[in-house]
């Protein structure tokens, strides 16, 4: 009697302590304490894909940009039109990562005790640097559930339930970012052709492709633009590798991210190819298809994308030890090795972001904390979320001196969360983010066409202010051309310009002047083309060769820097961004940042800042970075 009560009293605390661990799991993954934007107007791009949701604009048509429809289930930022989304969002995400985690727990021999530990502990990790590199590990690991999920049940099939559950979460993922469209569709279409082979039915494919249409039209969105959507995040992340790539001596992390991975993929291949099972080969590349999209993101920028693939590996390695405890010593050994690299990896790319371990270790129980306190929060004050928004709202209002204007407005080249602080009539660019215009000449095009027409903004504020030291005019690119011919200077708030447009247009042509091949590093003499002061525009195209283009899109591409001489002396070195370039940009007169364009604008700009002779090249690689260039350049002459 005493044994079986004391076996009762076990189940029971078993259970309750399981129910908690999920319990706590869903307060990790639910932002029931959501983001706020920060008072500074130039957090714009966040405010910018909640409030087109909300809004109900054409993403793919008046949006383009890495984020999809719900962009606010990762972002996880309140807007009053779309905390729904947000709430239901998150809870399916939340559902669909618990369930696939137990179900693959359960596959590989562990009890409820401790699947749900193990659950609890792998969403620990996921979201313990939720503060610097968001929920980009969570929507990771969803991704990497499939073919974990193939390598645990072997030839068994995938329950209906865990499969419908995990691709409808994947059809939310794929339309919050597009990197995870490509994650999740990736490991979908190998795991659909072994079910399709085997003659089941594939029914994460199956949920994963009607969720995602239903989802994108029940956000607004018209299923005609869904090409659009798809063309232009292509583009997008065509562009990504060239213009975004930035390299620095402190980010050896990546180093162990990549042997983490490679030896994580090789304990995987060497369990798949013992068993030699048509589920488990599959499930191979689907594992490798998923490390590779991790270590590109770790690989192009190295700052926080670092981390995020060091956690996510590490999150990873949680499951694969538990699919691979029952393997004989020499798999043991190579997991743990896989294990312990993961986590150096985690722990070096900590201290060369300035963080250190101790910290981040407790920011799980920070989460849980917070997360709790609002979830408590909402449901005894049901308005607190609106009010915090409205203060929210003042704060970013209290930052602006913008003054009182008619009209459409948009801001150039980063968004901004002024006009819906100040109440204004936003006409915002379908780029969303000014620099991203440089990633490719169909982009550039895009922006630059938002401000021609009856639909240009009559209000346009601009600052001239680019990231990692690039050549500052390719961020306007074409988008110069139509500021110069249909806006002039209205005032200066915090660094920007004011510009109106102006009912007269002006007319400018390009007059060519040259088209010259030129050697990486080779100058090209402006002064002797073109001896007067003038407006020189350019267009280049960088030849690199098939070798340089498929390593650049596998892997990562060396950066490119732009070498001007100025005729009153001087010479200015930037980082080049060839999509930008061959799209075309101003070259002559250099403008510096935002005062320089000003004086541009206003006809005030003066001569010293001509451009004499300016070069393109890279720094020495295993693959050269540039075979060659071609050069054309034209005089902007005013009609």
């Amino acid at each position: 009697m005493e044994e079986r009560t004391t076996s009762r009293g076990r189940a029971v605390a078993s259970h309750t302590i399981s129910v908690l661990a999920i319990a706590i799991t869903v307060l990790l993954l639910v932002p029931f304490e959501p983001v706020f934007w920060p008072p500074e107007e130039t957090s714009g791009w966040t405010t910018r894909i909640v409030a087109d949701l909300a809004e109900g604009r054409r993403f793919g048509v008046d949006t383009v940009f890495g984020y999809g429809p719900l962009g606010v289930v990762p972002i996880r930022v309140y807007f009053p039109g779309t905390y729904g989304w947000l709430l239901a969002g998150s809870c399916a995400v939340a559902t669909a990562f618990i369930v696939s985690s137990m179900a693959l727990l359960a596959h590989s021999g562990f009890g409820r005790f401790q699947a749900t530990a193990l659950t609890l502990l792998a969403a620990g990790v996921a979201t313990s640097q939720l503060h610097q590199v968001g929920t980009e590990p969570v929507f990771n690991l969803l991704i990497a559930f499939v073919p974990l999920l193939g390598f645990a049940r072997g030839r068994e099939p995938l329950g209906w339930a865990v499969a419908l559950l995990l691709g409808f979460a994947l059809a939310i993922a794929a339309l919050g970012k597009f990197n995870y469209l490509i994650g999740a569709g990736g490991v979908i279409a190998v795991s659909t052709a072994v079910d399709l082979a085997r003659r089941r039915v594939p029914y994460v494919g199956i949920a994963f492709g009607a969720a995602f249409l239903v989802l994108w039209t029940a956000c607004g969105q018209r299923l005609g633009d869904l090409p659009a959507f798809l063309s232009g995040s292509i583009d997008y992340t065509r562009g990504y590798t060239d213009a975004m790539s930035l390299q620095s001596v402190a980010q050896d992390a990546v180093g162990f991210v990549l042997a983490a991975g490679l030896l994580l993929l090789a304990a995987t291949a060497t369990q798949a190819f013992l068993a030699r099972t048509p589920e488990q080969v599959a499930a191979l590349f689907g594992m490798a298809f998923f490390l590779s999209l991790v270590l590109k993101t770790a690989v192009v920028r190295q700052d926080e994308h670092v981390l995020s693939a060091a956690v996510t590996l590490v999150a990873a390695a949680i499951f694969i030890t538990a699919i691979e405890r029952k393997m004989g010593r020499r798999l043991k050994l190579a997991t743990g090795t896989a294990v312990v690299l993961a986590i150096t990896a985690w722990t070096i790319s900590l201290a060369s972001l300035g963080a250190t371990t101790s910290e981040e270790l407790v920011q799980p129980l920070r989460t849980i904390r917070a997360q709790a306190s609002g979830f408590a929060q909402t449901l005894t004050d049901p308005s607190r979320l609106e009010r915090q928004h409205r203060t929210n709202l003042a704060s970013v209002k209290a930052h602006s001196d913008l003054p009182a204007l008619e009209g459409t407005i948009d801001y150039m080249p980063n968004g901004s969360t002024m006009p819906w602080a100040l109440g204004l009539m936003p006409r915002p660019n379908p780029v969303v983010m000014g620099y991203v215009g440089a990633y490719t000449p169909r982009l550039a095009m895009l922006q630059a066409e938002h401000l021609r027409g009856v639909n240009a903004p009559r209000n346009l504020v601009v600052r001239l202010d680019t990231i990692d030291n690039r050549f500052p005019s390719l961020d306007l690119g074409p988008s110069l051309l139509e500021i110069l011919s249909s806006y002039a200077p209205a005032g200066r708030v915090k660094g920007a310009i004011v510009l109106l447009r102006q009912r007269e247009l002006r007319t400018l042509q390009l007059e060519p002047i040259a088209s010259v091949d030129l050697r990486p590093g080779e100058a090209i003499d402006l002064a002797s083309l073109v001896p007067h002061s003038s407006m020189i525009w350019a267009r280049i195209h960088v030849h690199r060769g098939m070798a340089r283009s498929v390593a650049s899109a596998l892997y990562h591409s060396p950066s490119l820097r732009i070498r001007v001489v100025l005729r009153a002396g001087g010479e200015i070195e930037k980082r080049y961004v060839p999509g930008g370039g061959e799209a075309g940009f101003l070259v002559s007169p250099y403008l510096a940042n935002t005062d320089s364009l000003e004086q541009m604008l206003r006809g005030e700009l003066e001569p010293t800042n001509d451009v004499s002779s300016f070069s393109i090249d890279a720094d020495a690689t295993p693959l050269p970075a540039i075979q060659g260039l071609t050069v054309e350049l034209f005089e902007v002459v005013p009609h």
